[in-house]
């Protein structure tokens, strides 16, 4: 993503200002800093959080972690956190609170680090359907398949809405070799979205979903309609992208089940011009590559 487009996605978020929660505010704002190298500007983001008093103390003082962990050496983060903290034993997992160490876990799989994002996801992963599915695209990603499709029923059981999860499970299927569950897994998501679906903010999002799960189905011709339509729309608000790297990776996997590889290879090129970091794309392209 260029830095025009992280320029473009703060004034979005500054003109969703008011729909949004404050703390979600400056949350997404210092993390489109963080991605502009801004750091400066990340902390003030943090420290106008903490200047509201009440829970967004504790919120702020992990953005400042996650800030600190992303942009400076590990050892002097930590060192921080126990002076914004105030904490006397040290740096432990038992002074952050779900959404921080779910915070810290992108942190760690910005980085590649996917065991130590592991580390901070067990336990989170029962209390947000994200952590569960961030969870489960590792362990996918490290072949461990039935640790992965346990990992995503779980997160269907306790999030039976969240239609990524279902995308995660029909995939999970195909890895192991059963096609109709994979179907079954790719029809009920689609059912599921499309009881939620609605224009707005969200929009793009939900064409990359309705791409994949036709793309699941088999439905080769729809899945492209609506990836063709979730380039069209505005700006991703989901992923603060633009021009969206993971339409590139669903459309790359919609080749890859048509057997079609030189075109899959080719979408999963644009993918990786785009953003070639975070954990998508490695998944993705190693589904894509390995099979």
């Amino acid at each position: 993503m260029t830095t025009g487009e992280y320029r473009k996605a703060i004034r979005e978020y500054e003109k969703y200002h008011e729909t949004n929660s404050e703390i979600n505010f400056y949350v997404e704002m210092a993390t489109a800093y963080c991605h502009l190298r801004e750091i400066d500007q990340a902390y003030k983001c943090a420290d106008a959080l903490m200047s509201m008093g009440g829970d967004s103390v504790q919120e702020a003082k992990e953005l400042k972690l996650a800030i600190a962990l992303e942009n400076e050496d590990g050892e002097v983060a930590k060192e921080k956190f126990k002076v914004w903290s105030g904490a006397r034993f040290g740096f432990s997992l038992k002074g952050i609170s779900y959404p921080g160490q779910l915070r810290l876990a992108k942190v760690h799989v910005k980085k590649k680090q996917y065991k130590k994002a592991l580390v901070y996801l067990d336990g989170t992963d029962e209390k947000f359907s994200e952590a569960c599915v961030m969870k489960g695209e590792i362990l996918l990603l490290e072949g461990k398949l039935k640790k992965a499709l346990e990992t995503f029923e779980a997160a269907k059981q306790s999030w039976p809405d969240d239609v990524e999860t279902y995308c995660f499970l029909s995939i999970t299927h195909l890895c192991l070799g059963d096609k109709e569950k994979s179907k079954e897994e790719a029809e009920q998501g689609l059912r599921v979205l499309k009881k939620k679906i609605r224009v707005g903010d969200e929009l793009k999002k939900q064409y990359k979903d309705l791409g994949i799960l036709h793309a699941l189905l088999g439905q080769f011709e729809e899945a492209e309609r609506y990836f063709e339509q979730a380039e069209d729309a505005s700006l991703c608000v989901d992923c603060l992208r633009c021009n969206c790297s993971k339409v590139w990776l669903m459309k790359a996997y919609r080749y890859h089940l048509m057997n079609e590889r030189e075109k899959s290879l080719e979408a999963l090129s644009e993918a990786e011009k785009i953003c070639n970091d975070d954990l998508d794309y490695d998944l993705f392209s190693k589904l894509i590559r390995e099979n």
